[in-house]
């Protein structure tokens, strides 16, 4: 599969056949906020996905992001992976190229924070 592979099926598929522990997914938008995506239909919810956007969504707006609550939805990528998975709009464009480095950080520790919630449920 390639790195860019735009489709989301192929990308919930390619996780699922790596085994992977968590689902990060990151697209630019248009728009003034960005928001992150978790799987939720009426019945359920992923709560692994939902700890991951809250972590990520707090550490994107620490590093000066303006970003939405966290968002429930059943996008494909986020219905198709078997693992905890979000899906990270990011908007504005220009703001999130030029804020790059600090998004990386921001994403890692993120996922330090996903791992120690996850670890103490389990």
């Amino acid at each position: 599969m390639p790195l860019d592979e735009p489709d989301a099926i192929t990308q919930a598929r390619t996780a699922n056949q790596f085994a992977a522990h968590l689902y990060l997914g990151f697209e630019a938008t248009n728009g003034s906020s960005s928001v992150v995506h978790f799987y939720r239909v009426p019945t359920f919810e992923s709560l692994g996905g939902r700890t991951m956007a809250a972590c990520l969504t707090r550490e994107l707006s620490a590093c000066g992001l303006q970003v939405s609550e966290p968002c429930g939805m059943r996008l494909p990528v986020l219905r198709e992976t078997r693992m905890p998975a979000v899906l990270c709009s990011l908007a504005p464009v220009r703001t999130a190229v030029d804020s790059a480095q600090e998004i990386s950080h921001a994403v890692l520790r993120a996922i330090e924070q996903w791992v120690v919630v996850c670890s103490l449920v389990s």
